[in-house]
């Protein structure tokens, strides 16, 4: 085996990143299509689906208990000027639940770039925080005008988790992340 000039070697930069650790900026927020304003009648609309309820009653249950399960998570640090060093975090109206010595604690704010043990429900409230960015065109305006929406979705809170000890992670990130 050919051995390594020191320059080269002094180049190595090793990462320390656990099997199980997670970042949301991996995964890229899915878009949502143009809207077509026309100019009479209603515009198109997605297809409202209604589910039975006697069936859901027990994969609901499952997804509770789910939810209360813990994980490590660290909201990344934005780049730009004057980046926020909290992220406000609540479910249904509650702070963010955070484990300090031993006890939990409700906080409505997060702190960015530090570790903190805290329940699913939280990291998924803050991994679908999403910010769309719309732009308007008004397309045809000589013969049959209409208004076209472009809109693009980035994640607004992207996040690092670790210590999620569930078999369903993988799946759990990618479909919140994917925007199912």
């Amino acid at each position: 085996m050919p051995r390594k000039k020191a320059e080269q070697i002094q180049n190595v930069v090793p990462v320390l990143r656990s099997a199980r650790e997670t970042d949301t900026r991996d995964f890229t927020p899915p878009q949502r299509p143009s809207i077509i304003l026309p100019n009479e009648g209603n515009p198109e609309h997605d297809t409202v689906i209604v589910a039975d309820v006697d069936t859901l009653k027990q994969e609901y249950l499952t997804e509770i208990e789910f939810n209360e399960q813990t994980l490590e998570i660290m909201v990344s640090s934005s780049a730009g000027t004057n980046p926020e060093r909290f992220v406000f975090s609540a479910v249904n109206g509650k702070g963010i639940e955070v484990l300090l010595n031993g006890r939990w604690a409700e906080m409505k704010y997060v702190p960015v770039d530090v570790w903190v043990t805290t329940k699913r429900k939280y990291a998924e409230t803050l991994m679908r925080s999403r910010e769309d960015k719309i732009t308007t065109q008004v397309e045809n305006a000589d013969t049959d005008p209409f208004n076209r929406v472009d809109r693009y979705t980035t994640s607004k809170t992207p996040i690092q988790i670790r210590n999620d000890h569930s078999p369903r992670h993988n799946e759990w990130v990618r479909r919140i992340s994917q925007g199912a």
